[in-house]
Formats: C-alpha cells, structure tokens, sequence
C-alpha cells in the first residue's frame, strides 16, 4: 500500500500532536524549505519521492515486539520500521486535525506537489483533483485589470497571470494560448 493513499491512517500512525510538531520541526532545522511570495507556497526541495512529494520518514507511533514498529491496515501486516508519510499530508493533518477521508485525494489548490503549506491542501475526489491539473486559474489583462478567464473550482485554484492587453493579444480577439503563461 502506498503512503499517500487515503488508506493510511496519518492520524493513526503519527497522532495530531506529533503531526503538528513535525511541521513545526520542518521550519526551524534547514530542511531546503523555500518560500514562494507569489502563491504563498511552502516549498520543500530536498526528500521527495517520486511523484515529486515532500516526503518525512518516520517510525509510527504504536510500537509491537521487541520494539520494531508492526503498523497493520485492516488486519493485514504493511511494514516494521520507518515509514514515509508525504509531508503535504501531513500538513492537512496539523491543520484540520483530521485525515483525509477514504475515498478522497489531496489536492493542492497552488497545482505544486512540493508545496506543504496545509492552507494549499484540500481534500476532494480524484476527479475534481484531476480536472485542476490544466485550470489555469485566473488570468487578469495587465492594462485594464479585467478578467479574462475565471476557475471554475470551489476552491478556486492560487494560480493567477497577467498578460499583456487583452486587445492586443488577439488584435481584438481574446485568444488563450498555454505557452503565454
């Protein structure tokens, strides 16, 4: 079983307490935590996993024989040892004192998977999390301030650009080009 499903129990495994000084710890050792002023992003560079995910391998907190860690789901035995908890997941569980419920993903609202800033961090189904991979969020015309495109997504997703005059972009047409942004 993967560590970001929603089939962990985060809040299980590592208690809101120990969640929340995990996050706490993050900021004060030098973990490469970057901080994006445009967005308000927690960005962490060092420890991801594959899938680009801020990544904090811990022992879970109920311990079995001997000591080792004997972390079961369901009845059927996961893992002894530490286990990697994605560090976004986390984060929501500091916040909102809760998991995210079965049958749920995490979705960033700022479209970064490095990002771990727990107000980034939703929960929705796999398919309103998919269809915010190509939002482009909300695209303003530069000039005159006005709103060219507007995110459908409640929450809206973070992202947000500027673009140069909405009448020249098209000479009188508005035109949305990804490769603008």
């Amino acid at each position: 079983m993967a560590t970001g499903s929603a089939q962990v129990d985060y809040r299980e495994l590592l208690g809101l307490e120990r969640a929340q000084q995990l996050l706490c710890d993050y900021f004060i050792r030098d973990n490469g935590v970057k901080f994006d002023n445009r967005w308000g992003c927690w960005l962490t560079s060092v420890r991801l996993c594959r899938k680009g995910y801020g990544r904090v391998d811990r022992t879970p907190r109920r311990i079995g024989e001997r000591g080792k860690s004997d972390v079961s789901t369901e009845g059927h035995f996961v893992r002894k040892g530490p286990i990697g908890f994605r560090l976004h997941r986390i984060a929501f569980l500091a916040w909102h004192g809760h998991n995210i419920q079965l049958g749920m993903e995490a979705s960033h609202l700022c479209h970064r998977q490095n990002c771990f800033n727990p107000t980034h961090v939703v929960e929705e189904t796999a398919e309103r999390n998919r269809s915010r991979r190509w939002c482009l969020g909300t695209i303003y015309c530069r000039e005159h301030g006005s709103v060219l495109w507007q995110c459908g997504h409640n929450p809206p997703c973070l992202r947000s650009e500027e673009v140069e005059c909405c009448f020249t972009l098209g000479k009188g047409k508005v035109s949305y080009q990804r490769s603008i942004f």
